[in-house]
């Protein structure tokens, strides 16, 4: 992944928290069609949002949820498409 794409997904990720709560990324991690940003909110509280690519190479969010994805998750969501 290109720094543009990177920053991309993490300006994606941020754009629905307040800084009230203090939202920074951690990690960005790709696999195939799908990406994941892992946020640290107000301090430690682990928080990843889920990204996949559409047909035209957009990203959307494809969810979110509580604590950190790994590669091995988007792998695993890449095997069942």
């Amino acid at each position: 992944m290109d720094d543009a794409e990177r920053q991309r997904l993490e300006r994606l990720a941020l754009a629905d928290w307040s800084e009230a709560a203090e939202a920074r990324v951690d990690s960005v991690i790709k696999s195939g069609r799908r990406a994941a940003v892992n946020l640290l909110v107000n301090g430690d509280y682990e928080y990843s949002v889920n990204f996949q690519k559409d047909e035209r190479g957009q990203w959307y969010e494809a969810g979110s949820s509580s604590g950190h994805a790994d590669r091995s998750m988007l792998e695993a969501l890449d095997d069942e498409d």
